[in-house]
This record gives C-alpha cells, sequence and structure tokens, in this order.
C-alpha cells in the first residue's frame, strides 16, 4: 500500500471520528435536556414525562444516529472554510426570533456565499426575505433568485403550511426586508411550487444554493434534486434546519450523505455541500478560534 492510500485512509478514519464526536455529545445533550424536562414535569405533579418530552428525546437520539451512522462530518465554520472570520456581514442577517439555539445561522450562510465569492445565488423559500436581502448584500452579488409559493394561490393550496407562513403571504409580506431597498435591484422573485417549477432557464448557472423551502420529507428531497440541477461545476448548496426538530431534514440528509457526503457546520442547523470536497478526507486545518488550539496542553 503507498504512502498516499494510507493517508488517504487515516484523513476518512479521522473524518468518521468527528461525526462519532458529534454524536456522543448531542446525546448527551439530549439526555441532559430531557433529565431537566422530565424532572420539572414530575414536580409539577403529572409523574410521568410529558408526550413532547418523549418526542424531543426520541428526536435527538434520532438526530445523534444519524450523526453517527452518516457521513456527515461536523466541524466548525472557520475549519470548513478557513479564512471566512475575515468576512463582515451586516447583522441585521441575525434573525432573533429563529426557534434554533443559534441565532446566527443566517448570517453564516452570507458569509459562506461572500467566502466563496458567489454571484449568481439561488434561494427556495423567500418568506420575509431577510436572507435573501442580506445575500443580495455580498460584493461580488450579480443575481438571487428567490422561489416562493405566489401569495395569491395560498388560500386555495392543498399544501400543509403553517401558522406563520400563511399569516405573511395573506398580510402581503413576502419579500419585506428587501422592498424598496436598494439591493432589490439583484433580487428576482420567483413563484411557483418548488415540484412543478421550470427550473431550465437557470440550470447548471448557480454559485450557491440555499435550501430552506418545505421542510417535508417530499419537499427536502425534491428541492435538492433541483439544487444540484441548479448548481454550477464548483459550486455549492447549504441546508437549512438540520436539527432534532427538523426530522424529516435529518431522515433524508442521512440518505442523501451514502452517496454525496456532507459538513454540518458545529452548533448550527447548517449542512454544507462543496463540489469537488469530500468531507470524510478533507485535512481541515485548525483554525485560530478554535478550542483545541486554546485550551492548554493536557486540559
Amino acid at each position: 500500500m503507498s504512502a498516499d492510500n494510507v493517508a488517504q485512509i487515516a484523513l476518512k478514519v479521522h473524518g468518521q471520528l468527528d461525526s462519532v464526536r458529534a454524536a456522543f455529545l448531542e446525546l448527551s445533550r439530549s439526555v441532559a435536556t430531557c433529565t431537566e424536562a422530565v424532572v420539572a414535569n414530575q414536580r409539577g405533579g403529572a409523574g410521568t414525562a410529558a408526550p413532547s418530552v418523549v418526542r424531543a428525546l426520541e428526536d435527538r437520539a434520532f438526530f445523534a444516529e444519524t450523526l453517527g451512522s452518516s457521513a456527515i462530518r461536523t466541524l466548525s465554520l472557520p475549519r470548513v472554510f478557513p479564512g471566512i472570520e475575515g468576512q463582515s456581514v451586516e447583522v441585521g442577517a441575525i434573525d432573533h426570533d429563529t426557534k434554533h439555539p443559534n441565532q446566527v445561522d443566517m448570517l453564516y450562510v452570507c458569509a459562506m456565499a461572500r467566502h466563496r465569492q458567489a454571484r449568481y445565488i439561488f434561494e427556495f423559500g423567500t418568506y420575509l426575505g431577510r436572507t435573501t436581502y442580506h445575500l443580495a448584500l455580498g460584493p461580488d452579488v450579480k443575481q438571487v433568485l428567490t422561489l416562493d409559493l405566489d401569495p395569491g394561490s395560498i388560500r386555495s393550496s392543498d399544501l400543509k403550511l403553517g401558522q406563520a407562513v400563511r399569516a405573511v403571504h395573506e398580510r402581503d409580506l413576502q419579500g419585506h426586508f428587501f422592498r424598496g431597498q436598494k439591493q432589490a435591484r439583484l433580487i428576482t422573485q420567483l413563484h411557483g411550487d418548488s415540484r412543478t417549477f421550470d427550473y431550465s432557464p437557470y440550470a447548471g448557472r448557480m454559485e450557491f444554493v440555499f435550501v430552506d423551502g418545505g421542510h417535508s420529507y417530499e419537499f427536502i428531497a425534491n428541492d435538492t434534486e433541483k439544487a444540484f440541477g441548479l448548481m454550477k461545476r464548483g459550486g455549492m448548496i447549504v441546508w437549512h434546519d438540520f436539527a432534532p426538530k427538523g426530522r424529516d431534514v435529518v431522515a433524508f440528509a442521512g440518505e442523501l450523505s451514502k452517496t454525496r457526503p456532507l459538513f454540518w457546520i458545529e452548533n448550527t442547523s447548517l449542512l454544507v455541500y462543496v463540489d469537488g470536497l469530500d468531507p470524510m478526507t478533507y485535512d481541515a486545518p485548525p483554525s485560530a478560534y478554535d478550542r483545541d488550539v486554546l485550551k492548554p496542553p493536557n486540559a
């Protein structure tokens, strides 16, 4: 066996160890979180765990199992994208109303697009347009295409839409953040069902694709297939809501990673695919900000 083969095997083992470590960490968080919830519930006199607590524990266990058994490598943002610490992104990209523990997911999305100097971007799911607007602020951006349902079709739609989504459409707030803004000239609002929309005019042109539309298994599978068709060679795709509560997203990601290994950005709900880069053999350089660098020896 050649030295190069040995080095490749070593890198792959190291990548798998990153995934296993992340799985154990998630399990420990799951047990701690749900134990606290059960104790609080019992103190309230219920005596048994509420169904929501049981479901939360099951979701977290499934998330940890997926991390440990799939080709999804967990790394910090600077280790996947060396030098990204120097990117400037407006703090307005941070969504304080998000239900995710880490509120800076959208700031990271914009930082990744800027770091890759993405010029042509496609987004699944406009919603209020916060991410759309901040993506369009990137210095290299020439066009951001964002796809969402036509507000006029919401009332007659048979899709299972959340109350917040319906409210945004019914109150005519789709794209609220970029309306009337200077960067709106770089944003193209597209309307349609992502399953039947005609993507042919944009196929193979997008340097950065952000998947944040419907989160059912059907939609995440459909949007992912379309995303790969849209992506330019050497481009990248980012998915939102890879988290315990996004069980369908987690299930699909585990299956997808068998043929297309992925990065999970540590402590976020972001999954990343970079064309031409194998996460499981990637020799991730240490970042000056990593805990392993900062903590004292033998700590």
